[in-house]
């Protein structure tokens, strides 16, 4: 486990007290804002915390509105974009803390779409973007189209159908956290499933030009889904890694400390790329 970590909150745009974590690395090359997936909570990844730590990552990780320790509705979603509200206070928060180190963004599931939507909207100052599964499709039945157009009064009070449910919440309901006492097990609401597609959709409908690397993890069973994101990413560095097994969930399965290795030497990489190109400017302005 990591030395320390420093417990600290951060008031979100509509007053929700988000509940941070700050994990410092002796001799930090870089820091490491984490996203975790619907349901979850930024605890749950320790494990994987600990490994870039030990790297030399300084990590930065929050609990999501309405998951974890973080007050709200529970895994409820009225506004997809609160999310990005809220991480933005976040990367403040690391530019404030740490303005020259370099700074990379992972998010796991809805994690990954909540980055890829910040990237896209915020446009950040990133050295490379780590994107750990997507978002599975999530079935929308015939009653929850219909009551789409009602989303202001009926939604926030009609339950998602059980497929979509059981989708998004496998890993607390029969997975790696059915013992994590602040994992969600409740309904999932139809208005929830609905901003989750809305947000989904909408990267699969538009080219995503990205200033920064970006790397994709996927399960070889969802590599289709995720190869139709890769393709709408445009970046002059992209990478997309395929990995065995079926988990869903690379950051909590025994696959996690190959998986992080991996990881850990993309991001090496990117560092290194980025002193040799700070040198090589360096080289240039001297002519």
């Amino acid at each position: 486990m990591a030395d320390k970590s420093w417990i600290e909150t951060l008031e979100s745009h509509d007053g929700v007290e988000l509940y941070c974590q700050y994990y410092p690395s002796p001799d930090s090359v870089g820091a490491i804002m984490t996203v975790h997936d619907y349901g979850q909570h930024s605890g749950a990844y320790q494990k994987a915390h600990d490994q870039f730590v030990k790297q030399h990552f300084s990590i930065y990780t929050l609990d999501l509105r309405g998951h974890g320790k973080s007050p709200g509705d529970r895994a409820s979603i009225d506004h997809f974009d609160d999310f990005l509200e809220d991480l933005d206070l976040l990367y403040a928060r690391v530019k404030d803390r740490e303005p020259e180190r370099p700074v990379f963004l992972l998010g796991q599931g809805m994690g990954a779409l909540i980055a890829m939507r910040f990237a896209l909207t915020r446009r950040p100052t990133l050295s490379g973007m780590i994107l750990c599964g997507r978002l599975p499709e999530l079935p929308v039945n015939s009653k929850e189209r219909l009551l789409a157009q009602y989303a202001g009064v009926l939604l926030p009070h009609v339950e998602a159908n059980k497929e979509a449910r059981e989708l998004l919440l496998s890993p607390a309901l029969s997975g790696a956290l059915k013992d994590d006492a602040l994992s969600y097990r409740g309904a999932v609401k139809a208005k929830t499933l609905l901003e989750l597609n809305e947000a989904t959709h909408s990267l699969d409908s538009e080219h995503a030009f990205l200033s920064f690397p970006v790397l994709c993890l996927s399960p070889e069973k969802d590599l289709p889904a995720m190869e139709r994101l890769y393709e709408n990413i445009l970046s002059h560095d992209k990478t997309l890694l395929p990995y065995a097994g079926q988990s869903q969930q690379p950051l909590l399965h025994p696959e996690r400390d190959q998986i992080l290795g991996e990881v850990i030497e993309w991001c090496e990489a990117h560092l290194e790329k980025l002193v040799d190109d700070d040198e090589w400017d360096d080289e240039d302005d001297s002519l």
